[in-house]
C-alpha cells in the first residue's frame, strides 16, 4: 500500500475516506533503506519548493485513487488496474517493518548528505501530521538519482559546476 494512517481516515464500509486527510498539516519527507530484513529511516529537511512538490503529489495520488475501486488486502488476492489496495487490519499495519518507519512513534534522526547511508534507499514517504493524526504516502523507490561511477553531473548557472552532493528525484505522485 503507499498510503499508511494512524487517523480514523476510513468510512463505514473500511474504504479509505480519502475527503478526511487534510493536507494542510505539516509535512516532512523520510527516507528508508533496508538493514538485514528490516528498515532504517530517517528525516531529511525539506525546502517550501521540495514541500510543495510533496504535497502535489499527495494530492495527485488522493485523485487517482478517487477514480479507483478500493479492494481490501487479503492474502493471494489479485489486485486489478482499475482497483487500489487498502489493508483495515491495525495490527497488520502496525506489524509492518515499513509502516513503523513511515508512521513513527518516536522522532527520527535528520538524515544530511553526510549521514546519508551509503547503501541503496529503499523508498521516501511524505508524512503529513504528527502525533497520533498521521498520513504517509509512500513511494516505493530509490529517491537518490543513479548517476554512474566516471560520469560527472553538474549544475549550469553562469558556469557549469560540478555537484558532488547526493541528489534526490521525488516522482509527482506516490505508489
Amino acid at each position: 500500500a503507499s498510503m499508511f494512517t494512524t487517523a480514523a481516515t476510513m468510512s463505514r464500509s473500511g474504504a479509505p475516506a480519502f475527503e478526511q486527510i487534510d493536507l494542510e498539516r505539516p509535512i516532512s519527507l523520510i527516507v528508508a533503506w533496508e538493514r538485514g530484513d528490516t528498515y532504517d529511516a530517517g528525516y531529511v529537511k525539506a525546502d517550501d519548493p521540495v514541500t510543495t512538490h510533496l504535497r502535489g503529489a499527495c494530492v495527485r495520488t488522493l485523485e487517482e485513487f478517487g477514480s479507483r475501486d478500493p479492494r481490501e488486502y487479503f492474502a493471494d488476492m489479485q489486485l486489478e488496474d482499475e482497483e487500489f489496495l487498502f489493508v483495515n487490519d491495525e495490527d497488520l499495519v502496525s506489524d509492518s517493518p515499513v509502516a513503523e518507519h513511515v508512521l513513527p512513534a518516536r522522532r527520527l534522526p535528520t538524515i544530511n548528505s553526510r549521514s546519508l547511508p551509503k547503501r541503496r534507499l529503499a523508498l521516501y514517504a511524505a508524512l503529513l501530521g504528527n502525533g497520533d493524526q498521521m498520513v504517509a504516502f509512500v513511494r516505493k523507490t530509490n529517491p537518490r538519482n543513479g548517476v554512474r561511477s566516471g560520469t560527472l553531473l553538474g549544475s549550469l548557472g553562469n558556469t557549469l559546476t560540478k555537484i558532488d552532493k547526493p541528489i534526490f528525484t521525488l516522482d509527482d505522485r506516490f505508489d
